[in-house]
């Protein structure tokens, strides 16, 4: 309930839940499955608190938060807000938007899509929101003013010096080099992708540097036509038009001389229309069959043909540029892991502290507590919505089309022993410290009792990947009140209830 448009938002009225039964063995031992295997019985398990919370209660997470940047330089902030996460965002929303237009006049297809347009729209979601409050927040220059203590500190005292003095010289000078072609770089990483499946056969093919021997051609006819088998023309062609204008939009200095010699000097809507006929000429033309691809790998006749020869050559570059960027990046992971790791050592010694992890993907615990908050100036929200909002929210249409039994129990206040006041919580918000990774993650409060589950964070606690901000960061958790009311009430599978324990009530 409430799709993309709730995503990320408070308020939210979203019932984010599963059930799994584990199974075993007879012997109680993994096993692999069997008709034979019997539900597992686990010796320990969470009771579900029912009862009453309200705001400033404690709560605690137990979870595997996926990976935070938490400790990075100034310059690692910039490039992420400038450039890697709006990027990333428009990227996204062309894959989006063109798998939409798959789906369009196909409805097998529609429904098959509507996993990875859900994806894409999270994580554009992420980047976009993230960019956004990093901004906002002034992280970045934080950072620098923090980094402008450091040097001072170290200046103070030539043990720091000898031990730290280049650290920060050293990072930018590595940055520099390694984002001279930072824009550029962001686009041709990412093109052409797994499922632009003829520029990329294309691709493969202009880059190899020597002729495919006789013997060795059926193979490779066979195996560019088992690649074009499944392909999708119009995502080809989307995504396609989706790089072109992206390169077209690249600062002087980073542009890519074939793709502007290919389109000479046309602007705004001329050349968007020149884009989208050499996209569609690639994705959906007759040149481009499994035979001619195949043709590639041999010599070429010399008579130009545009069809062919232009597209070689866009591809040939962008080929070459993604080499370059590639090089770029490695040159820099090869420096910048020991000059982090010095300039966060440093930095924790000046501040006296001892910094906690980034995430990585293992089990960790962030308290803190049932808390609303205030998105900006003159507004509250509070910390728990209920049934009744969702009815306040539905119109009958996706992605807020209510179950008409849902509300009939509202209206008939048939809550059983689930009920706060005249309704049902629905979701409740926690300034608990989370990231991707703790969807599914248990919320307990002080007794070690499970109250929730938390499945997403707020719009305005994005960018937690370098930074925290206890005003503004809330955790978003189902309440397991609405979890097992739903289960009993809606669903009709109070079995499954007789199987926990449940306090509270």
């Amino acid at each position: 309930f409430g799709g993309d448009p709730d995503n990320f938002e408070w308020t939210r009225h979203t019932g984010d839940f599963t059930f799994l039964r584990a199974y075993v063995g007879p012997d109680g031992s993994a096993a692999e499955y069997s008709a034979n295997n019997v539900p597992y019985k686990p010796t320990r398990f969470l009771t579900m608190n029912i009862g009453d919370h309200k705001e400033n209660d404690f709560v605690f997470v137990l979870g595997y938060p996926g990976g935070t940047t938490r400790y990075r330089e100034s310059s690692s902030v910039e490039y992420a807000r400038d450039v890697f996460f709006p990027f990333l965002a428009q990227w996204l929303d062309a894959r989006s938007d063109a798998l939409r237009l798959v789906g369009e006049g196909n409805e097998a297809k529609r429904i098959a899509l509507q996993s990875d347009i859900a994806n894409f729209d999270n994580s554009r979601k992420v980047f976009e929101g993230g960019a956004q409050r990093i901004r906002r927040a002034n992280v970045a220059e934080r950072r620098r003013a923090e980094e402008e203590a450091f040097t001072k500190w170290i200046a103070a005292d030539p043990a720091r010096k000898a031990k730290y003095g280049s650290v920060l010289g050293d990072i930018a000078a590595a940055t520099a080099v390694s984002n001279r072609y930072a824009a550029r770089d962001a686009v041709v990483r990412r093109s052409p992708e797994q499922m632009m499946k003829v520029f990329g056969l294309i691709t493969l093919a202009v880059i190899n540097d020597k002729p495919l021997a006789d013997a060795d051609r059926p193979a490779k006819l066979a195996q560019i036509k088992s690649v074009m088998a499944d392909r999708e023309p119009v995502y080809e062609r989307e995504m396609l038009k989706f790089f072109l204008r992206a390169l077209a939009e690249l600062p002087e200095g980073q542009r890519i001389e074939a793709v502007d010699n290919l389109f000479g000097s046309k602007t705004g809507a001329e050349r968007r229309k020149a884009e989208a006929e050499f996209a569609s000429t690639v994705a959906e033309g007759d040149y481009w069959t499994a035979e001619n691809i195949l043709a590639l790998y041999g010599p070429q006749t010399m008579e130009y043909r545009p069809e062919r020869d232009d597209v070689r050559a866009v591809a040939r570059a962008m080929a070459e540029a993604r080499a370059e960027a590639d090089a770029r990046a490695g040159v820099f992971a090869s420096q910048i892991d020991r000059l982090r790791l010095l300039y966060q050592q440093g930095m924790a010694e000046m501040k006296g502290t001892t910094p906690y992890p980034d995430a990585n993907s293992t089990l960790r615990f962030t308290f803190g507590s049932i808390k609303g908050y205030s998105p900006r100036e003159a507004e509250y929200r509070t910390p728990f919505t209920t049934i009744k909002g969702m009815i306040e929210k539905d119109t009958g249409l996706n992605p807020f089309d209510m179950p008409q039994k849902l509300k009939d129990l509202q209206a008939a206040q048939d809550f059983g022993r689930f009920g706060s006041g005249d309704s049902v919580v629905v979701n409740f918000i926690s300034d608990n410290d989370i990231i991707g990774g703790n969807s599914g993650s248990p919320v307990l409060n002080g007794a070690g009792e499970q109250i929730g589950l938390a499945f997403d964070g707020n719009y305005e606690g994005l960018g937690n990947d370098f930074f925290y901000d206890p005003a503004r960061n809330r955790t978003i958790s189902v309440d397991i009140r609405f979890v097992l009311f739903v289960t009993e009430k809606f669903g009709n599978a109070g079995w499954i209830l007789d199987e926990m324990r449940i306090v509270g009530r």
